[in-house]
């Protein structure tokens, strides 16, 4: 189990890390749209932020069964790796 914990701490750092990243980009493409500029470079913001939803839903599919585990043994779980997988969580989520 501690393993599985360790892959998911991984992977939400990584998807923290990315969703900031997508922030950025959507911030981008709000001011090029705010100011007139081409759909071309609008465009560019937004194949970026695709590229990274569909790096976010790769590094999803591969901690499926990972997440699995968690979600049945999580009520279970002490320690500082079940607290920090929370936390990170919890960060994820409000981005």
């Amino acid at each position: 189990m501690e393993e599985s914990l360790r892959r998911l701490i991984d992977v939400y750092r990584r998807e923290l890390a990315l969703y900031r990243e997508i922030r950025q980009h959507v911030a981008r493409q709000r001011e090029l749209i705010e100011s007139g500029c081409a759909y071309s470079e609008i465009n560019v913001e937004l194949s970026r932020k695709r590229d990274l939803l569909m790096t976010i839903e790769g590094l999803e599919q591969g901690i499926r069964d990972d997440r699995e585990l968690w979600r049945l043994h999580r009520h279970r779980l002490a320690g500082r790796s079940a607290k920090g997988l929370m936390e990170l969580l919890a960060e994820v989520t409000g981005l």
